[in-house]
């Protein structure tokens, strides 16, 4: 019986209730597309910076994350790849040389962060071979090849089989050089780190540093690239902890990972006002609607009805209106996502400022599960909320004097 007065009384005055319910259903709608191209944004970046070079996992010789020194190289690598295929929860891995030096051509010169990979392996953890646009990747068995960022290439102003020079200080403090045939011209999304990545040949760079058949550290991909510590944990466990260092993307990226903390607080703070907001425009229509109604809640009254009941009566009926915004709110939602999720949303004209931060001109929006039941929350305890002065303001109407109210 007291539902069915609720659902009378919610559509009594259909035009009102349907501008609460559209209230409802816009602000949830903006709000949780914020937060879905927020996320689609920063997971974007995330997947831009992992899949350029940074895995979800690396291992490193102790102190080699901090100081990118070549003497702290893994002098083992054999053990360490072991442990890593016979981890479980690996999907893949691949060997590496990092260095820093100095790349000529005939025209220019850079410093440079020289890399060398495993040309069969690498592919598996980065995206740099579908980066290519000119030219090819590194062979397996091609040696004297490099692989470089268009930004450096314009830099250095050389193109597809040029040669050009590297150096750099090599294991026993002397300098390497080598010269070498441009390759392959990559482009990312991010066009910094396309003017100082170069690429090579794992052997060429061991042969080029005097590694023999030493590496700087192993990349590894994960199947819970969110949660890495139970795969951290099993690897540190197997190799010597005083030897090596086991870390995962949030201790290699921490600016990264500020940086997505960040814009999530932003676009809860921007939810709260919002929800605010709302909240005042249904409490100003709950009042317009409780003074059409003070003869009839006299009466309710006057007929034994408690106070407590009108007050519950009041709070049933916002409630039950925000729920149709809730629920058409979330269906507009999933479909605004949906489409714009296969679609993507065109930034070029923003594509300078987005390149700067790494994040490529189209966006996908993404909606988890936690924002649409951070929206649901939200959303009814804001209708409890908002009916709690109209419903207090209805309850304490006299009878005598609300039998007399026109």
């Amino acid at each position: 019986m007291f539902l069915k007065m609720v659902w009378r009384n919610v559509w009594r005055n259909k035009r009102r209730s349907w501008i609460i319910i559209c209230a409802v259903i816009v602000g949830l709608a903006g709000m949780l597309f914020s937060l879905a191209f927020t996320e689609g944004m920063m997971r974007q970046t995330l997947v831009n910076a992992l899949g350029t070079h940074v895995a979800h996992l690396e291992i490193h010789k102790k102190g080699f994350e901090n100081k990118k020194v070549i003497n702290l190289s893994i002098q083992e690598p054999g053990k360490v790849i072991q442990a890593v295929a016979e981890e479980p929860g690996v999907i893949a891995y691949s060997p590496r040389v990092v260095s820093s030096g100095l790349i000529s051509s005939s025209e220019s010169s850079s410093g440079i962060s020289i890399i060398g990979v495993d040309p069969h392996k690498e592919p598996g953890v980065t995206i740099i071979k579908e980066s290519v646009i000119q030219g090819g990747y590194l062979d397996e068995e091609g040696t004297y090849q490099v692989l470089m960022g268009q930004g450096l290439a314009q830099k250095l102003k050389v193109d597809l089989g040029d040669k050009i020079v590297l150096m750099a200080q090599d294991l026993t403090g002397d300098i390497g050089s080598g010269a070498y045939r441009v390759k392959g011209i990559f482009k990312t999304a991010s066009p910094e780190f396309d003017k100082y990545m170069v690429y090579l040949n794992l052997k060429d760079s061991q042969k080029l540093l005097s590694l023999g058949n030493r590496i700087s550290e192993v990349a590894i991909l994960i199947d819970t690239p969110r949660d890495p510590a139970a795969v951290q944990k099993s690897l540190l466990a197997q190799l010597d902890s005083e030897e090596y260092e086991v870390l995962n993307w949030k201790e290699i990226m921490p600016i990264m990972v500020s940086q997505i903390e960040f814009f999530d607080e932003m676009m809860y703070v921007f939810f709260l006002v919002v929800c605010i907001a709302m909240g005042f425009g249904i409490v100003n229509t709950l009042l317009m609607a409780i003074m059409e109604r003070i003869r009839e809640f006299g009466i309710m009254m006057s007929l034994g009805v408690r106070p407590r009941k009108i007050f519950q009566l009041v709070v049933a009926e916002s409630v039950l209106l925000c729920f149709s915004g809730l629920v058409l709110g979330n269906l507009f939602t999933y479909l605004l996502v949906l489409y714009a999720g296969r679609k993507g949303f065109d930034l070029s004209i923003f594509s300078k400022s987005l390149e700067a931060f790494g994040i490529g001109h189209l966006i996908y929006p993404r909606l988890t599960l936690s924002m649409v039941l951070i929206g649901a929350v939200t959303v009814l305890g804001m209708g409890v909320f908002a009916s709690l002065y109209p419903g207090y303001k209805a309850a304490r109407s006299r009878p005598v004097e609300a039998l007399r109210h026109i």
